[in-house]
């Protein structure tokens, strides 16, 4: 696909990317771009109103984003 579009779009893969295998997947599929949610579970009372989603509130985690930061630098 990334050899298809020839840099007229960018392939940006996602869904269950992780530290231990966006690295792997970079370099078998050449994209120069992820998406991940480098998400945690949210640990206390709900940030706002009474929003509370099945499954708990997740947060941005930033130890998950310096770890596919690193995973990512080689």
């Amino acid at each position: 696909m990334v050899g298809r579009a020839a840099g007229r779009i960018g392939v940006m893969p996602g869904c269950g990317l992780a530290v231990a295998n966006v690295g792997d997947l970079v370099a078998m599929t050449g994209v120069a771009e992820v998406h991940a949610a480098c998400n945690a579970a949210a640990v206390g009372d709900p940030a706002f109103s009474d929003f509370d989603p099945a499954g708990g509130r997740k947060e941005t985690s930033e130890d998950a984003v310096r770890g596919m930061v690193t995973a990512l630098s080689g």
